[in-house]
């Protein structure tokens, strides 16, 4: 139930957020870095699972508003 490779998923979030500083296409890119490794973790929200998802949740959230794909929420 918990995330069995959490340093891998560490792993990845650190470079999604690297690449993410860069530009336009890096930005697209780590979206879906996010979005995957979202669907990667388990829905049981016991720690560290809840934490995770709530920090991929707030990263993809922040590129959706840049991008302006979530315009109808404000």
């Amino acid at each position: 139930m918990f995330i069995k490779n959490f340093n891998e998923i560490r792993k990845n979030i650190l470079y999604a957020d690297k690449i993410s500083a860069l530009d336009l296409n890096s930005k697209i890119k780590s979206y879906k870095i996010y979005a995957e490794l979202l669907d990667q973790i388990s829905k049981v929200y016991h720690y560290p699972n809840g934490y995770i998802r709530g920090e991929l949740r707030q990263k993809i959230w922040d590129l959706e508003k840049y991008f302006g794909w979530n315009m109808g929420f404000f």
